[in-house]
This record gives structure tokens, C-alpha cells and sequence, in this order.
């Protein structure tokens, strides 16, 4: 029994202007649309033999084809049967052969076929020989920094002007300071050990000295530190965490404006450890790791782990005020999923490019969530529920 001919092969990679239909992975080929088809000629391959001589003057030819398509031969057939392929006007064959090219150099992913995206990840304005210092400046709202300095320095020397505290006369407050002060607090959190008081005090003299070597600054410095500390803010008296917004946002800007995530995103929630004072925004959730503490939703790049964005959960009543929520509201309805669409659209807003992908969990995952995404040109893995309850396909 024979089989019908192989596909016409042509070797030359398509560029990102090509208007192509690609048709899975597996088969590491490309479509070939019919406008598209007389655009490239053949690889060459090894010298063709030798044309038969042309058939006599009003003899027909069975086996004669318009410019040169090929019939397979069928078992018990006459040919009749069979449809020759149609002419072109640029003289090129029209038949299902034609459409098929062999490509299995380049990736199946819509990303190189959109072309002009610069995905990552990489670190942005940044000399790879920096020191560690320098990476974690990077990553810093350092104008914010700037403003809490100047911030604890005029509450500590209102204190001495006061007369409460004469400690603070001639006090002063620079950014390094800040900084020193903060990477304690940071090494603290990673590197706990037990102690009988609140964190391992008895060796912050020993990490004071390695973060500014040539500066006298021990514990009751710290302490000093700590009792003036409060953060700038936008000055909203009627904002519930205004205590902490402006932080978030600077926060926020300086990470997204850091790192340039790769093509892969996760979404997820994490938690900020409450340490035993004030925390606009505290809640408890049992089924978390950390359970008492300030929620975040999250975007990371998946790629290098870096976190990307985040936004604060204010609340049910809150959250239902923020951008994009009454959109979704009146396109899904009451009973729709349309707080989660809302929220995953603003998490990847400053993201979405044509062909990144976002990874999440059932709490983000929904039909009308991945439609969304593919709307602004994000693909979705998902984990989705239907409406009775049943886990759905990813």
C-alpha cells in the first residue's frame, strides 16, 4: 500500500512579520497561509534527475500534473478519483502539501511569533560588579528613605525640645542611618535565635558594628532609633492605613521599577509576620503558615522568583471600591466572579504584554478571569471551579 507524499519542506525560518497559524508543538511545523505560499522557494536538495522526454503530440499523459503536483499512487485505482491541485497564477501548487512547512528550530510560542517584546528577567540599571549593598538600595524607594530619615530626626528632636528625653540633643539622622537601622531589624527576622527579651539583642552590638564599621552605634542607639521612628505618609486623616499607604506605594514602584519580570508571573497571597505592635490592616488566617499578620496578593516573576507587584487587602467593602471592580461587576454580575477578575486584571496591568503567561490558584482562577487575561494579551494556568462546585480543567 502507498502513501501519500511528504509535505513540501522549505528550510527558511519565518521572521517576526510573518502572519502564520501555527498547529502544535509536536509537530514543529508552521502553516503556511495560501497568500503566503509563493514567498519562499525550496531548500535545495540533491540534482533532480533527468526530465522524461515530453509524450507524443495528441497522446495524453496519465501521469502529466500542472507544474509538477504529484498524485499518490492508489491500489485498485485508475486515478480518476483524484483531484489535481489547482493552478496558481505565480505558476505555485494550491494543494494541502503546499501548506506545510518543516520548522523544528524555532519554539512553538506565540511570543516569538508577536515579536518586539523584551522579556527578562534581569535587573534594571544595575552594574553586575555592585556590591551586596548596592542590590538591596536597588530594590528601595531610597527618596522614601530619604523622607523617613528627616522624619525620625525631627521626632527626635522634638523630644528634646520638649524636655522629655534629653538624650536626643544634637540628634541627627542620616539615609545610612536608616538603612543601618533597618538591615538590623531585616537580619533579626532571617536569622532569629531565642532569646528571654523581644529578638536576640544580646549580638545586635556585634551586627550594628558590621553594618557601619567606623560609626560607635550600639543598643541603646537603637533603641533611640526605634522610639522616634514613624513613617512619612500622604496626611489623609480619613484613610484607615494611612500609617502605612505611601510606604506600600514607593515599596511597590521601587520593586516593579527594579527587575523586569521574565514571560512566566504567579499570582498568589502571602502574609507580613505581625511582630506585636500596630498593623493597619491585621487579620488572622488559620490556614496559612504565618496566620496573624497583614494579607498580600501578590505577582512574582516565576522565572526568578523576584516579587514584582503586590496590592494590600483592605477589606471585602474596600477592596469592592477599587479600579476595575464595577466594570467587571456589571459585565459579570452580582453572583459572578468579578472582585478576583478585577483584582488579577490591576495585578498584572503594569505586566501584561503579548505573550507572558500568569500562573495562579483557584482563588484568582475562573473562566471570566482567563478570558480577561487573553483580552489585554496575557495567556492563563489556572485552576478553575465550576459554578457547582467541581474542580474544573486548568
Amino acid at each position: 500500500m502507498s502513501t501519500l507524499p511528504p509535505p513540501v519542506v522549505q528550510a527558511e525560518l519565518g521572521t517576526a512579520d510573518d502572519d502564520t497559524d501555527r498547529v502544535g508543538p509536536q509537530l514543529g511545523v508552521e502553516l503556511l497561509p495560501p497568500y503566503r505560499r509563493g514567498g519562499r522557494a525550496a531548500p535545495a536538495a540533491a540534482e533532480a534527475p533527468a526530465a522524461a522526454a515530453p509524450a507524443a503530440a495528441g497522446e495524453p499523459d496519465d501521469d502529466e500534473q500542472p507544474d509538477g503536483a504529484r498524485i499518490p499512487d492508489l491500489e485498485e485505482s485508475d486515478d480518476s478519483d483524484c483531484e489535481l491541485a489547482e493552478e496558481h497564477d505565480d505558476g505555485e501548487e494550491n494543494g494541502d502539501t503546499a501548506a506545510w512547512k518543516e520548522n523544528d528550530l524555532r519554539q512553538f510560542c506565540a511570543r516569538d511569533r508577536e515579536g518586539g517584546d523584551d522579556f527578562g528577567p534581569r535587573l534594571e540599571q544595575l552594574n553586575p560588579a555592585s556590591s551586596l549593598l548596592d542590590y538591596a538600595k536597588h530594590f528601595l524607594p531610597m527618596e522614601y528613605i530619604g523622607e523617613l530619615a528627616e522624619q525620625m530626626q525631627a521626632n527626635g528632636r522634638a523630644r528634646w525640645t520638649e524636655g522629655n528625653d534629653l538624650n536626643y540633643k544634637n540628634w541627627f539622622v542620616t539615609t545610612n542611618d536608616v538603612l543601618q537601622w533597618i538591615g538590623c531589624w531585616m537580619y533579626m527576622l532571617a536569622f532569629f535565635t531565642p532569646s528571654d527579651g523581644f529578638g536576640p539583642t544580646y549580638d545586635l552590638k556585634t551586627w550594628l558594628g558590621i553594618g557601619h564599621p567606623g560609626a560607635q552605634r550600639g543598643i541603646f542607639w537603637f533603641k533611640q532609633m526605634q522610639a522616634c521612628f514613624e513613617l512619612p505618609t500622604y496626611g489623609s486623616s480619613s484613610d484607615p492605613f494611612n500609617a502605612t499607604r505611601k510606604f506600600w506605594d514607593t515599596l511597590r514602584d521601587a520593586f516593579f521599577a527594579a527587575v523586569t519580570c521574565g514571560w512566566v508571573m504567579c499570582l498568589d497571597e502571602s502574609m507580613v509576620k505581625w511582630l506585636g505592635r500596630g498593623m493597619p490592616g491585621f487579620m488572622v488566617v488559620q490556614r496559612k503558615p504565618t496566620p496573624k499578620g497583614l494579607e498580600l496578593h501578590t505577582l512574582c516573576c516565576a522565572i526568578c522568583g523576584i516579587l514584582i507587584w503586590f496590592e494590600v487587602w483592605e477589606g471585602k467593602k474596600a477592596m469592592a471600591t477599587k479600579p476595575k471592580c464595577a466594570e467587571q461587576k456589571e459585565k459579570l454580575g452580582s453572583d459572578g466572579p468579578w472582585r478576583s477578575v478585577a483584582l488579577t486584571l490591576r495585578l498584572v496591568e503594569k505586566c501584561a504584554s503579548r505573550g507572558r503567561v500568569v500562573i495562579a490558584d483557584s482563588w484568582f482562577g475562573s473562566v471570566p478571569c482567563i478570558l480577561a487575561l487573553y483580552d489585554i494579551g496575557l495567556f492563563a494556568v489556572m485552576n478553575a471551579e465550576r459554578q457547582d462546585g467541581a474542580q474544573a480543567l486548568p
